[in-house]
This record gives C-alpha cells, sequence and structure tokens, in this order.
C-alpha cells in the first residue's frame, strides 16, 4: 500500500499495517490529485507523480526515480 499525504508526505507498506515507513521528500513530493499506481504483473515496480513528474521505483519503492519518458 501507498499513500500521499496533504502534508507533503508519502508514505509506503508492505504489510498493510502500521509499519510502513515515510518517503523522503527529497524523493517524493506527494501529490494528492495523483494516487500511486502499481505494475500489473510485477510487485517490485511501482509508479508515482512528483511535483506532476512521473517517478518509477523498480525495488517496492526503496528508491524513486525519474521516469525515461
Amino acid at each position: 500500500m501507498m499513500l500521499n499525504c496533504d502534508m507533503s508526505a508519502a508514505y509506503i507498506s508492505e504489510t498493510a499495517d502500521a509499519t510502513g515507513r515515510m518517503i523522503g521528500h527529497t524523493q517524493l513530493h506527494s501529490d494528492t490529485a495523483c494516487r500511486p499506481a502499481f505494475h500489473p504483473t510485477d510487485p517490485n515496480i511501482l509508479y508515482a507523480s512528483s511535483g506532476g513528474r512521473l517517478k518509477i521505483s523498480r525495488d517496492r519503492g526503496k528508491l524513486l526515480r525519474p521516469s525515461a519518458i
């Protein structure tokens, strides 16, 4: 599960409980107008908007990088 907060934070949890972690704003600027999405067949890949730009993680959200598109 991944969610964006209206207070500029983003959070991710692999267990859907309170053990999730915050993604630092240096990696991802929260965007409440655009929900994060997971790849339909690869659980390691997720997509998120950061300040209107697409970011992709290929390691379950540990590191988010700008997309190549």
